[in-house]
């Protein structure tokens, strides 16, 4: 039920210094735990107690989208596991190998302008969902998201409301991600009257605790 991929960093757009930089395909592991998508608690074999019942597939595409501040932030090894956490054994290594690509293509363009790629500080907040369809086994859901990005030493930082359509697969208890595309918008306006932050006060809000993660 794989849709065209283009991964959780996909529209995920950064001007920096004029520069537009897209990244396409693909959240860090101290932040994962917060947002981990839930399985419901394993019975042994044989056990009269009842299953827990499974999490509705909407929570998982909320924590998977969540993640996306962690993937970019994440080490080449660690974005995989991390990756692989949420994802089918079949997409998990496709999406980790295609974000890792685009993820040292994005920070060799921030080292040669001399921005410090260790500064970069990325978050995505999911606002709305809704699932699209569902069977017993697969759904299809749909995340409105804001997607902040700043660099302390860029000039502004940078937003982008995007929905991201997720399908997902009931394997073992739980709903991994198998596959993942991303439109921009739709977008609201700002209001005129407000003030556009340095991007080095952004990134340093961005360093706060992140909102736990629910359904809408």
């Amino acid at each position: 039920m794989r849709r065209p991929l283009i991964a959780i960093g996909a529209l995920f757009v950064i001007l920096l210094g004029g520069l537009v930089v897209a990244m396409v395909r693909g959240g860090d592991p101290s932040r994962a735990a917060k947002v981990a998508i839930p399985a419901a608690p394993e019975v042994p074999d044989g056990s009269t107690t009842p299953r827990p019942a499974v999490p509705p597939p909407e929570v998982a595409a909320i924590a998977a989208v969540a993640m996306t501040g962690d993937v970019a932030r994440a080490g080449f090894i660690s974005r995989r596991e991390l990756i692989e956490s949420f994802a089918t054994p079949s997409f998990g290594p496709v999406l980790a190998d295609d974000t890792s690509k685009q993820m040292t293509s994005l920070l060799l363009e921030f080292s040669e302008r001399a921005a410090n790629p260790a500064d970069l500080q990325v978050t995505e907040q999911p606002v709305r969902v809704r699932v699209v369809s569902s069977t017993t086994t697969t759904a299809s859901v749909d995340v409105w998201s804001v997607l902040v990005v700043a660099v302390p030493t860029g000039a502004t930082a940078r937003a982008m409301w995007r929905t991201v359509t997720l399908d997902l697969v009931l394997l073992d208890g739980r709903w991994l991600v198998d596959g993942w595309k991303s439109v921009p918008g739709p977008t609201p306006m700002i209001a005129a009257e407000s003030p556009i932050s340095p991007a080095s006060d952004v990134a340093a809000v961005l360093r706060w605790t992140a909102v736990g993660v629910g359904v809408a």
